[in-house]
C-alpha cells in the first residue's frame, strides 16, 4: 500500500546575511544566484505592509517558477 501525504502550501525563509536567527528546525536547502539576490533586494527595498521590516513584502509577490542546477 502506498501512502500519499497531504500537500499544503509551505513558505520559503532567507536572510539578508549570514547572521541567521531562524531555528534550527529550519534547513537551508539552497543559494540564490546574482540576478534572483538582485530580485529579493528589489522587493526588500520596497518595504513591508507592518512597516517594521519584519512583515510579508509591501507588494503581492508570486513566485512563478524555479529552477536547480
Amino acid at each position: 500500500m502506498t501512502t500519499i501525504a497531504a500537500v499544503r502550501p509551505r513558505r520559503m525563509y532567507g536572510t539578508a546575511d549570514d547572521d541567521s536567527s531562524l531555528p534550527p528546525d529550519y534547513t537551508v536547502f539552497g543559494q540564490l544566484d546574482e540576478d534572483s539576490t538582485k530580485t529579493v533586494a528589489d522587493i526588500a527595498a520596497k518595504g513591508t505592509d507592518t512597516g517594521a521590516g519584519d512583515g510579508a513584502p509591501k507588494e503581492t509577490v508570486a513566485i512563478t517558477g524555479v529552477s536547480t542546477k
